[in-house]
């Protein structure tokens, strides 16, 4: 939802359903209806907190012709797409409510880890230093920006952690045996 309530933003194919290459749309709840901003997008998107932006990650050709995952943001009245990272190997973005921070997930060597970022892509530091596989995923911001919520495999389940941003410390939330994915934070913080 965008920060008025007003708007969904969302990936998705008119043609398909799965594993699919899908476009970014903004359905308007007003009018009810669609409109497609950028083809190519298959990925967790955040409005900026003013709601002028949708920030997400997408695949771009390296100079081997490798494929990156980057992130972008796009500005919703002049279509116009930003990139804000290269070659980073970046996904699952999300804004901080004060819009001066990015947190996404950075893969490498088979490995996720979480990496802090300015609003403009560039590195402030990383939050993980993870180096056997662990595979780390949808992390969002607490409102006050303190903390980080985020889901982490687990044999074929996943675990809910949150991590506190400036001491590093991580505090195990769900740790049983269900699949516990993509959580968010309360508006006031109390409830994952």
């Amino acid at each position: 939802w965008s920060p008025d309530g007003k708007k969904v933003a969302y990936c998705g194919s008119a043609y398909s359903d799965y594993l699919t290459l899908t476009t970014l749309r903004v359905y308007d709840v007003a009018s009810k209806k669609s409109k497609k901003l950028k083809s190519g997008v298959n990925s967790q998107l955040a409005w900026s907190p003013d709601g002028q932006w949708i920030l997400y990650s997408r695949s771009k050709r390296g100079k081997h012709q490798s494929h990156f995952n980057d992130l972008f943001k796009i500005d919703l009245k002049k279509k116009k797409e930003v990139r804000l990272t290269k070659g980073l190997r970046v996904a699952d973005p999300d804004w901080s409510a004060d819009g001066e921070k990015i947190i996404c997930i950075v893969q490498k060597d088979g490995t996720n880890n979480l990496l802090l970022l300015n609003k403009d892509g560039s590195l402030i530091r990383p939050l993980t230093s993870f180096e056997n596989g662990e595979g780390l995923y949808t992390p969002r911001f607490s409102p006050d920006g303190s903390k980080i919520v985020f889901s982490q495999a687990r044999n074929h389940d996943r675990d809910l952690n949150i991590i506190d941003i400036e001491s590093g410390n991580i505090t195990p939330l769900v740790t049983d045996d269900s699949d516990a994915r993509d959580p968010v934070f309360s508006a006031d913080a109390s409830k994952v």
